[in-house]
This record gives structure tokens, sequence and C-alpha cells, in this order.
């Protein structure tokens, strides 16, 4: 088993990154973000934008880390079992017989990194708490 740990490609951090762009963007028009007249107003609505991609981004990079360090095998090796009856004989011979042998099989496939994810949503929940402390300077003391 190849113990060296792949590191994600410029091409997935940029779709990443993007996915989290267009998010940020579709919340700041949402919530009128581009269009505030009040700084405060303004400045909540960014922090606003970076919060909800950086915690989906970060939470869906969470999940499939999780997915992949197998804590869904077994229902997955249960859900695939009961699908392939259906299936042919010829596909039902290829297919594992035990949990171990399915558990085997799983760890020598090549696994695609995911810890670009989990990064990217960090730095836009991180970027969501500059826009938060500086929505706090604007805003108004009630």
């Amino acid at each position: 088993m190849n113990t060296e740990k792949k590191k994600p490609g410029l091409k997935r951090v940029l779709v990443a990154l993007g996915i989290g762009a267009a998010m940020f963007a579709a919340m700041m028009a949402w919530r009128g973000g581009f269009t505030a007249a009040d700084p405060a107003a303004r400045w909540q609505c960014i922090s606003d934008a970076f919060f909800v991609p950086g915690i989906l981004l970060a939470a869906f990079g969470l999940l499939v880390w999780v997915a992949d360090g197998g804590a869904f095998d077994a229902l997955k090796f249960m859900v695939q079992k009961l699908f392939i009856i259906i299936l042919s004989d010829e596909k039902r011979a290829k297919y594992p017989k035990t949990f171990y042998d399915y558990k085997v099989q799983q760890e020598a496939k090549e696994r695609a990194p995911v810890s670009h994810l989990l990064w990217i949503g960090l730095g836009f929940i991180a970027a969501a708490g500059v826009a938060l402390y500086v929505y706090s300077r604007y805003a108004p003391l009630t």
C-alpha cells in the first residue's frame, strides 16, 4: 500500500475556490451586500457571505475525509450487497463475498486528496471572522 500522501492538484483547488467564490457572490446578491449604502450592513453581508461557503466547504471536506477513512464502509457494503442480488451472475461473482474482502479491496484503491476542501473552508471562515471584526467597528453599540 502506498503510504505517501498525495497533494491536491491546482485544478481541484481552483474548482473549490471557484465554488466558494460563486457561493460568496450569490450570498452577497441575495443579502443585498452589493447595494448596501451603510458600511455596517455591507460588512455584515460580507461576513455572512464568507461564512456560508466556509462552513459548507469545511463540512463537506470533513464528511469526505471521514468517509475515506472507512466510517461508512459497512453501510456501503451492506447496500451494495443488497443490490447485487439484482445484477447478473457475472457481476455478482466479481463482488467480494465477505466484508473483510471488501475492506481489503477498498484500502487498495487510490483515494483523491480532499484536505484542500477543509483548508479552503477554514480560509473562508477566517475571512468571515475578519469581516465580522470590521463590522463590529462600524456597528453602533446598543
